[in-house]
C-alpha cells in the first residue's frame, strides 16, 4: 500500500512537472508577443506581424526554401462589419480571423496584417492543397460577437508558389512580386468570393471586371459559389 501510495505522489509530482514547464512555455510566448507589439513589429490588433515586419520574416523563405508560398487574404464585405456594429465589432473579427489562419496554417506559416481587412501568409512549401480548403472553411465559421449577434463572414484567398512566378519572369522573383502575384489571384478569387485561387501566368496581365466570371477562368475555381450570409441579431433568433 505505501509503495501505490508514494507510486501516486511521485505521477501526480511529475504531471505536475509538466503543467508548470507548459504554462512557463505560454507565459514566455505571451511575453514576447507583448514585447513584439511594444516594438511595433506585431499588428497590437491581431497580435500578428504588421506589414513591414512580415516583409522581413517572410523573406528568408523566399530566399532560402525551393518553392515557397504566399497567400494574400481579404475578408469579404468586412466594411458592413464596421457600418453594422461598429469598429469595435470589427476588431473582434479580425482578432478571430487572424487566430484562424495562424491556427490552421500551423507553426511553419509566417502571418501577417497587410492593411484594413488583407492578411498575408507565408509557407515553406505548399505540400498539401487541402490545407487551403481547410483555411476558407475555417474563416466562414460563424463568429459571435459582445452583445450576442452572430457574423457569417468569408473570405477570399489569392495562392502564389515561386515555381509558378518563375514562368513568367524567367528569375528568382523579388518579394513584391511574389506578394503582387498572390495579389493577382485575389482578384480573380474575389470574382465569386468565398474561395481560393491559384496564380497563373495569365493573371499578370489580366483585366477582368469583377462582375463578370470569364469561361477561361472557371476552371480555378476550387468550389460551388459561397453566398454570405446576412448579420443575424440575437435578437431575430428568438
Amino acid at each position: 500500500m505505501a509503495a501505490l501510495i508514494t507510486g501516486g505522489w511521485i505521477m501526480w509530482a511529475l504531471h505536475a512537472a509538466v503543467l508548470q514547464q507548459r504554462i512557463r512555455g505560454l507565459e514566455r510566448r505571451n511575453r514576447a508577443l507583448l514585447e513584439a507589439v511594444e516594438a511595433g513589429r506585431r499588428c497590437e490588433r491581431t497580435r500578428v506581424w504588421n506589414r513591414a515586419a512580415w516583409g522581413n520574416e517572410a523573406r528568408p523563405l523566399l530566399e532560402e526554401c525551393p518553392d515557397p508560398a504566399v497567400l494574400f487574404v481579404d475578408l469579404d464585405q468586412f466594411k458592413q462589419v464596421n457600418d453594422t456594429w461598429g469598429h469595435s465589432a470589427g476588431d473582434a473579427v479580425l482578432a478571430v480571423q487572424a487566430e484562424r489562419i495562424t491556427a490552421t496554417l500551423g507553426p511553419a506559416a509566417v502571418v501577417g496584417r497587410f492593411a484594413g481587412d488583407e492578411f498575408v501568409a507565408a509557407l515553406p512549401e505548399l505540400a498539401d492543397p487541402s490545407v487551403l480548403d481547410r483555411l476558407v472553411e475555417a474563416l466562414a465559421e460563424p463568429i459571435q460577437l459582445a452583445d450576442g449577434g452572430w457574423l457569417a463572414p468569408s473570405a477570399s484567398i489569392g495562392v502564389a508558389e515561386v515555381s509558378q512566378i518563375r514562368r513568367v519572369t524567367r528569375t528568382q522573383p523579388s518579394l513584391p512580386q511574389w506578394v503582387g502575384a498572390a495579389d493577382a489571384a485575389l482578384y480573380q478569387a474575389k470574382l465569386l468570393r468565398g474561395r481560393w485561387v491559384r496564380y497563373e501566368p495569365w493573371m499578370r496581365t489580366a483585366q477582368v471586371p469583377r462582375q463578370q466570371t470569364p469561361r477561361q477562368y472557371r476552371p480555378a475555381l476550387t468550389s460551388a459559389p459561397r453566398m454570405v450570409m446576412p448579420v443575424r441579431t440575437a435578437s431575430a433568433q428568438s
